[in-house]
């Protein structure tokens, strides 16, 4: 916002000044990252190599646009791992459906250096 600022003096004969004035509008970090879909589902085939891709997810946040966004799995997977900085989520071993046909597992996602807790639900179906 640009404004003009006058200022006069008390003298006999008075004197003025102006002055232009910029005021700009920083943003802070008032709102929380939001997935862009309250759920995701990924299919992946049963003996698929270790680190192959399942699947990412995806947030977004209010503030600036230079505000980066933190993935993270809320509970410690051995099966699992999710990019901080992508959200990619890739297998960390080979799958087995007879083991395991299902897996469910909640994630966060938060600017970085900030904690927001989510409950958006992930589930990944082998194949």
């Amino acid at each position: 916002m640009i404004t003009f600022v006058s200022i006069v003096d008390c003298g006999n004969e008075p004197k003025s000044a102006f002055a232009t004035v910029l005021i700009s509008l920083i943003d802070v970090n008032d709102n929380a990252p939001v997935f862009d879909s309250l759920s995701y589902t990924f299919d992946i085939e049963e003996a698929t190599p270790a680190f192959t891709m399942v699947g990412a997810v995806s947030a977004t946040d209010a503030d600036s646009l230079d505000t980066n966004i933190y993935y993270s799995l809320t509970s410690q997977s051995t099966e699992f791992s999710i990019d901080p900085d992508t959200g990619v989520i890739v297998s960390l071993m080979r799958l087995d459906r007879e083991d395991n046909s299902r897996y469910k597992g909640s994630m966060w996602e938060s600017p970085k250096d900030t904690v927001f807790c989510a409950d958006e639900m992930c589930s990944s179906s082998i194949i």
